[in-house]
């Protein structure tokens, strides 16, 4: 677990901490209004506030995850595929799958759209998820996360620095 401070448009590194987890495979976080959602590739389930969550497939690569009009995606690297699940008695429940682009590293939501990326472009999604809008970026990144409705932070990749975009709704 990594606690990193963010504060007036800066995150303040020097108050950070990182706790060790022995014993889970932490690959993907995701956040929403009840809690905090973490992929734990070793058991294969969703650690939450209120439990744990099985998942009812094997993800194995998982380099994104979002909490979007409840339920939680998860972009698996691996097969290039986004997962909608369902989290109820104890169970990740897959409802859909969907083919994602190649090199899929991040997932993230607004409120109203999901979002993808892979190291160069962000990925808008419509209810049915199909690609609406293809953001092209000047930079590498590794993953990318919402501060704002418009605003994107996205981590480089490759380097120690987090980037800040605004994209222009198209």
């Amino acid at each position: 677990m990594c606690e990193i401070p963010y504060r007036n448009g800066k995150f303040n590194f020097k108050s950070s901490f990182i706790a060790p987890t022995k014993g889970y495979k932490l690959k993907a976080v995701a956040s929403s209004p009840s809690g905090t959602y973490v992929f734990d590739t070793l058991s294969n389930s969703i650690m939450a506030e209120r439990g744990n969550y099985k998942v009812s497939i094997r993800i194995d690569n998982p380099t994104g995850m979002a909490y979007h009009k409840g339920k939680l995606y998860v972009a698996d690297k691996s097969t290039g595929k986004i997962y909608e699940l369902q989290l109820t008695d104890g169970r990740a429940k897959v409802l859909r799958i969907f083919k994602a682009h190649s090199a899929i590293c991040g997932l993230a939501s607004d409120g109203n759209f999901l979002y993808s990326c892979d190291s160069k472009n962000i990925y808008k999604y419509d209810s049915s998820m199909k690609i609406t809008v293809v953001y092209k970026l000047k930079v590498s990144i590794a993953g990318i996360t919402f501060s704002e409705p418009s605003e994107v932070l996205a981590v480089a990749k490759n380097k120690n620095e987090i980037y800040r975009f605004r994209l222009k709704h198209r």
